[in-house]
């Protein structure tokens, strides 16, 4: 028996916390001094400069909720 699945429509939801690779950094070095230079390897490699993060307390439901109405 086949099974077929169809894609309706997509959403996304981008957080609104946004953390800086200076600010990583930062907390990095308050748990280990040695890993401070960790983001900016990781910058080097990626060209990430930033990342973002679901509000307190949020799950992946309450993002897909956001990404859903979307």
């Amino acid at each position: 028996m086949a099974r077929y699945a169809t894609i309706i429509g997509t959403g996304s939801y981008i957080p609104e916390t946004i953390e800086t690779n200076q600010e990583f950094a930062e907390k990095m070095t308050a748990v280990n001094p040695a890993l401070a230079e960790v983001p900016a390897k990781f910058e080097k490699a990626t060209g990430i400069l930033q990342r973002r993060f679901a509000p307190e307390g949020w799950a992946t439901s309450d993002m897909a909720v956001e990404a859903a109405k979307a």
